[in-house]
């Protein structure tokens, strides 16, 4: 079943009939005049400048029909994590979603500089993602996207064009890249992500292939608030980037609780923290001070720019080539993460950030 979108606004469909009457009239004076019927219009879905609409399939099979053109999006679910999607596609300055109060605005600065509308609009759910029905209304989007399929009903019942997004392995970014590529009409753009997200890894692997598996730097990421590696895809960007993860052979689910015997016993080489303060509290707590990765300062904080690189982010690129030159420095000396960075943004985000904002963005991961 297709869903349809949501209506447009009284005044865009008075606009609408009036060019369809006037179509109308123009053709049948062509045929009058020249015998020649008009051209059929395009179906919806078709490409060119007519077409109104697109008909895509989401992650929930689901077939969702949008408007060609996008102006107003809504994020509902894993705000940083869906808007760092929309970033990837240009598309930033239409995200019409503010942040929660639990996304601290101070560590997501710069979803206000890649998406300039974020900062003045309306949160749109609760703390539990319940959407907030009477403000998505008022926002009139022409999409909406969510990583949660429990908001999905409420939202298609008033009619609106919800997608549902899913990333549970750690390369269906690929795949999500692709489908916004369809939604915002950016396949060459999102063709291009997927090529350098793929050359990315290839040309890290390449670089770290000789090092047998017994010299690989092992590697932490680690909560020490809850003792916990709360991100399942830090396995991968850890291998990825040529690291030994000594949670690997117990992480199943999302999260995964550790004990500090289990931490000493494993004495990685370098720990990984979500901030500065988790790491001070590495640092000068006498139970970790036995640690390898705190005796020699091997402590790093991931970077945080749409979000936290060690997290699910479109950024997920960066994050390969960052834990690579944070493993290997020696071997990655030659990496200039901050042009890496500064193409990136440019390239993908359409945002051409300054050498003070690059380097800000690395500076929260030393």
């Amino acid at each position: 079943m297709v869903f349809q979108a949501r209506a447009f606004r009284y005044r865009r469909a008075l606009i609408g009939l009036a060019i369809v009457t006037l179509l109308a009239t123009a053709g049948c004076l062509s045929q009058t005049t020249s015998g020649t019927p008009p051209a059929p219009a395009p179906e919806a879905g078709a490409t060119g400048t007519a077409a109104q609409t697109r008909v895509v399939t989401d992650f929930a099979g689901r077939q969702v029909t949008v408007p060609a053109r996008i102006e107003r999006v809504v994020t509902i679910g894993s705000l940083p994590v869906v808007n760092s999607f929309v970033f990837a596609m240009g598309h930033g300055d239409k995200i019409v979603t503010g942040l929660l109060p639990r996304y601290d605005r101070e560590r997501y600065e710069y979803h206000f500089v890649f998406g300039p509308r974020i900062a003045e609009s309306p949160i749109m759910e609760g703390p539990d993602y319940t959407p907030n029905i009477e403000e998505i209304l008022r926002a009139d989007p022409d999409v909406i996207l969510t990583m949660q399929q429990v908001v999905i009903p409420p939202l298609e019942e008033r009619g609106l064009p919800v997608i549902f997004l899913a990333w549970r392995e750690p390369e269906d970014i690929r795949q999500v890249i692709r489908l916004l590529g369809e939604v915002f009409g950016e396949t060459e753009r999102a063709e291009a992500y997927v090529a350098y997200f793929d050359e990315t890894v290839e040309r890290v692997s390449q670089r770290v292939a000789d090092i047998p598996l017994e010299e690989r730097v092992t590697v932490l990421y680690l909560d020490p608030q809850t003792m916990a590696n709360t991100h399942l895809i830090t396995e991968w960007w850890i291998e990825a980037a040529g690291g030994v993860s000594v949670t690997k052979a117990i992480h199943v689910g999302e999260s995964v609780s550790v004990t500090l015997e289990q931490v000493l016993a494993w004495d990685p080489d370098v720990i990984v923290v979500r901030t500065k303060e988790d790491a001070e509290a590495l640092r000068s707590d006498p139970r970790f001070a036995s640690l390898q990765a705190v005796q020699s300062g091997r402590i790093h904080v991931t970077p945080t720019g749409a979000h936290l690189w060690a997290h699910r982010t479109s950024e997920q690129p960066l994050t390969v080539l960052w834990a690579a030159k944070t493993f290997y420095p020696d071997r990655f000396a030659d990496l200039d993460l901050a042009e890496e960075a500064r193409r990136f943004y440019a390239q993908f985000y359409g945002v051409e950030l300054t050498d003070e904002q690059i380097a800000e963005i690395l500076a929260s991961g030393m």
